[in-house]
């Protein structure tokens, strides 16, 4: 279950924000590239552009890690992603999650509201890959859980309760 923004943005636009507190858990996850989706900026096309940069849980050599994925190209299967670890995932646990710009800046982080380790909480600053350049808008945030690993068994439903979600624009 996804939860869409109503708005869309440019990217070089005004300050943009999505906040999302949420405790997940029963997350499944096969490597660094299968596991699930929390928070998103998609971009909005009629020639099926895909997410800018996703938030998600993954697996990185046996342990669950919250990522920041940022594709280089708005198009097609054949792309690269720079991929970076923010904290270790806790299964259940209560964290706040944030993707935002700012003067045409990006960045995600995610804080463990549970924790004070050094492994968790992260944050990642990025700049919109030049691949992006002709498509500067029609941003949107998406939050909530998209598993991108099926299982058959019950125990493996992802869940998500959400505390607070806001959306700045």
């Amino acid at each position: 279950t996804e939860l869409r923004a109503d708005q869309e943005f440019e990217w070089d636009g005004d300050d943009k924000k999505i906040y999302l507190q949420a405790a997940l858990s029963n997350i499944v996850c096969e490597d660094d590239q299968n596991g699930a989706t929390v928070a998103q900026i998609h971009h909005n096309s009629d020639s099926g552009a895909k997410p800018l940069i996703r938030v998600e849980i993954v697996l990185i050599d046996g342990v669950e890690w919250f990522q920041a994925t940022l594709r280089d190209d708005p198009y097609g299967d054949d792309t690269s992603y720079e991929r970076v670890p923010l904290a270790h995932f806790h299964n259940g646990d209560i964290y706040e999650i944030t993707l935002e710009t700012t003067n045409g800046q990006g960045r995600a982080t995610v804080n463990n509201k549970s924790k004070s380790d050094d492994d968790d909480e992260g944050e990642y600053s990025f700049d919109l890959p030049s691949d992006w350049d002709d498509d500067d808008e029609n941003f949107y945030f998406k939050a909530g859980i998209y598993q991108q690993v099926e299982s058959e068994e019950d125990a493996y439903r992802p869940k998500i309760a959400i505390y607070d979600m806001k959306y700045t624009y």
